[in-house]
């Protein structure tokens, strides 16, 4: 799990607040709303259009929401939802990661090779490259060789998740 400094090192950029009291409640699983938030924080993208997902509409996520999807970092559950208050998998964080690389053109086809995780087959086929790539640049480790890709985030895996793409990236 992510070690306090991480934490501090983006709770410091504003990317991600505590719960409150400063509490960041690293156990916590993390929404959809609340990952989309840290990932706008640190990247700064600003929305340009009105959101079509009517469930985000005056939250406040709207704003980071929209602006993450007009960039093609995450997408909705339907054309109009986006399940802000869902939880994210694994497999599905592996491939807003992933969307990040490819938006600044960080080249990952050689990335797409390599051992598999043993629970490879338990991937979605939609997530399955994104899962080699990040393991490949070590964003991302399973346990025992597994990438658990059904299993909810928690905030304290997305804080380290989230810095070692930002580091890769050169982001940060």
């Amino acid at each position: 799990s992510a070690n306090q400094a991480d934490i501090e090192y983006l709770a410091n950029r504003l990317v991600v607040n505590g719960m409150g009291a400063n509490q960041f409640g690293p156990e916590q699983t993390l929404t959809r709303g609340q990952f989309a938030v840290m990932v706008n924080r640190a990247l700064n993208f600003e929305a340009t259009q009105k959101t079509a997902f009517v469930d985000i509409q005056g939250g406040w996520y709207e704003k980071d929401i929209q602006a993450l999807y007009e960039k093609g970092i995450i997408k909705g559950v339907s054309d109009t939802a986006f399940d802000p208050n869902g939880h994210l998998t694994r497999e599905q964080v592996a491939v807003m990661m992933t969307r990040i690389l490819d938006y600044i053109a960080y080249p990952t086809a050689h990335l797409k090779t390599g051992a598999a995780y043993q629970d490879h087959h338990q991937i979605s086929s939609y997530a399955k490259d994104s899962a080699l790539i990040l393991k490949n640049l070590n964003i991302m480790s399973g346990v025992n060789n597994t990438f658990a890709p059904q299993q909810p985030l928690t905030r304290s895996e997305m804080a380290k998740i989230l810095k070692r793409t930002l580091e890769v990236a050169q982001l940060m």
